[in-house]
Order: C-alpha cells, then structure tokens, then sequence
C-alpha cells in the first residue's frame, strides 16, 4: 500500500484567515521565480526557482536512462502499475481533490468529477484493455508478395515531453504519465507556470507507485518555469 505523507497545506480544507495573502503584482517580468498561490483565495505558498534550459536536459538525460530500464518491463508489470495508482487515488480522492482546487481555484465537484473520476476511468482501461493495443499486428502482402509475412511492432519512443496548462492540475499531470509508463516510456511534464505547487504531492504519489513495482522514480520527472526554461 503506498502511503504520503501530507503537508497542512494538503490536508486542510479551511487555511486560517490570517494566511498570507499574495501580491499579484510580483507577476508582473516574472522570470526567474515561480509563485505558489490559490487563484481564488490568493493565499500565498511560497515561491521556486524557474529552472534553466540545462536543468531540463539534465533532466531528460535521467530520465532517458531511466527509460531504458522500463521498456523492457512486463505488461503485467505496467498493469500492476496502472492499478496501484488506481487504488492510491480511490482510496485518497478527497486529497487529490482538494490539491487540485487549492491550486487552480475550482469547485471540489469539478475536480472530483472532472479530473479524479476521469483518471481512475483512464487507469482502469489502461490495465484492462491497453496490453492488446500494443501487440503486433500483422498485415496483408497481397499475392505478389504472398511468401513475405509483415507486421507492425509499437516500440517505446524513449522520453516524452508534455507541457501542460493549470485548468486541470491532476488530470494533466496522470493523464500522460499513465499513457507515458504504460507504453514503456518515461515522462518529463513542465507544468503551468500558475499551477506549480501541486506536483510536491503529485510527484510524492507516482514515486510511491514506482516503489511499489520497483521501477526507477526518475521516469516521471517535473519541470517548472516560464518560455526560457523549454
């Protein structure tokens, strides 16, 4: 069972009326300096540096290696996957919820309904249904070449990248980072710039999954910052 543990952040609905507010201004040639705040509270969770376009190539470079370690994992290993992750985020859904809202400024109902039902659905058909997409598929060679067999083979592309917007903090970030693992890849997400804070617990939550089926944490890697990061 994969258990993380929780920051106050994370785990109060209701923050103290004396939160420190942010100054919306700061936004203004933001460069260097990404800001944590809730867009519909303006409470304020601190700041991280925008990473540089060198970081993101050290990036990518763990987690090619990473990668090729994974590609030649089991299909029943990647279902293992698809299902632990599954049942951390049914067994936690008011958690991944209220990250979700703290971070965008949504309803509970459309992150409940609108990113954790929609992922838990995607989960379950990936480890259901996903293992026969991928399995070669032959093809017809005609009568001319009747003594030739051809056929298609899906083959791990390597890293994927997805740069992904704010509206949907959960969603976004399992969404390809379960298509990603369960076709053999790695992942590096540069997520919003106006939806940072979440992935400390996001993040937290994959690396326990990969724990669990012991594959390596640097297959699903975070990136955050502005247009100069990549």
């Amino acid at each position: 069972k994969v258990v993380v543990p929780l920051s106050n952040l994370e785990l109060n609905d209701v923050l103290p009326e004396d939160f420190p507010k942010f100054d919306t201004g700061k936004l203004k040639d933001a460069r260097n300096t990404v800001y944590l705040w809730d867009p519909s509270t303006l409470d304020y969770f601190g700041e991280v540096p925008a990473m540089t376009a060198e970081e993101v190539k050290s990036i990518v470079a763990s987690a090619r290696k990473a990668q090729q370690k994974w590609k030649g994992s089991s299909f029943a290993t990647r279902k293992l996957l698809m299902r632990t992750m599954l049942r951390y985020i049914t067994e936690n859904k008011e958690t991944c919820a209220r990250v979700a809202v703290r971070d965008s400024g949504k309803t509970v109902l459309d992150a409940l309904i609108g990113e954790v039902l929609v992922t838990c659905e995607k989960l379950t058909w990936l480890a259901d249904k996903a293992e026969k997409c991928l399995q070669r598929e032959y093809r017809d060679t005609g009568r001319m070449m009747m003594m030739k067999k051809v056929y298609v083979d899906f083959i791990p592309l390597g890293v994927i990248g997805a740069i992904v917007p704010w509206n949907y903090p959960f969603h976004n970030v399992f969404n390809p980072v379960s298509a990603a693992l369960f076709s053999g890849n790695a992942i590096v997400i540069k997520v919003s710039e106006y939806a940072s804070w979440s992935i400390r617990y996001y993040k937290a939550i994959i690396d326990g999954c990969l724990d669990a089926v012991g594959a390596p944490r640097d297959l699903v890697q975070f990136v955050v910052g502005y247009g100069a990061t990549g």
